[in-house]
């Protein structure tokens, strides 16, 4: 299998618009599509502000990719940091299941969120077949980082939601700071994997108004302490 038959470019997740956030922006969900994604059992993750990576699981070992294709030799010093963590859980990565990505944020550098207490710089959300097309199971997804010792985005919520119930999900401080507001949630049907999000107005403002951050030198976020 050539290389690029393996990248697989995770899609844009649309807004979803509500009325505690005046925001519409250039991609949103329609009334219809929002009625769809709501229209069975969803589940509520936190939105992590961080770089999209996806651990690509081969016959023969696995590669890196970034949002536009493979990580490279020469990159930005947080995907240098990606395969330095990649090599260190080797042995973990290598027991992925064949033609799958493991698609999940990587927080190594800030964005606009300053995280202080991050379970892992690698926080998994989604596991993808790149062979048959189909996601698997959110469940899937938990049993597997589970039993290899990988960290993921936990559930906000679970069950069926009304839009006017949503904005009251966003966590009021991020699961992975002391002190900073999440930047919003995740909304994604547990059938078939379609997704939308909800930011939280400041952020949107914030990403229209600065520059973008591979423009900064780079902070580093930092892991939680232990106990």
């Amino acid at each position: 299998m050539k290389k690029d038959k393996m990248f697989h470019k995770w899609p844009k997740t649309f807004r979803i618009l509500i009325s505690e956030i005046n925001v519409k922006g250039k991609y949103y969900l329609s009334d219809d599509q929002v009625k769809l994604l709501l229209a069975g059992e969803v589940s509520i993750t936190e939105k992590v502000d961080g770089c999209n990576v996806g651990i690509i699981k081969t016959k023969d070992g696995f590669r890196l990719q970034k949002r536009g294709g493979l990580v490279g030799l020469s990159e930005h010093p947080q995907y240098n940091m990606l395969k330095a963590w990649s090599q260190n859980n080797y042995n973990k990565l290598i027991q992925l299941p064949e033609n799958t990505i493991l698609f999940a944020e990587f927080l190594y550098a800030k964005h606009t969120i300053f995280y202080d207490a991050l379970t892992d710089y690698f926080l998994a959300f989604d596991l993808y077949n790149y062979k048959e097309r189909k996601h698997y199971h959110r469940d899937e997804l938990t049993k597997l980082c589970d039993t290899l010792g990988l960290c993921y985005v936990p559930e906000v919520a679970r069950g069926h939601f009304k839009k006017t119930e949503l904005f009251k999900l966003i966590p009021k401080v991020s699961n992975f700071s002391t002190t900073e507001k999440a930047e919003g949630i995740i909304v994604a049907k547990l059938k078939d994997g379609s997704r939308g999000k909800i930011v939280r107005e400041e952020f949107v403002k914030h990403l229209e108004e600065n520059d973008h951050w591979l423009k900064y030198d780079v902070t580093k976020n930092q892991l939680k302490k232990a106990p």
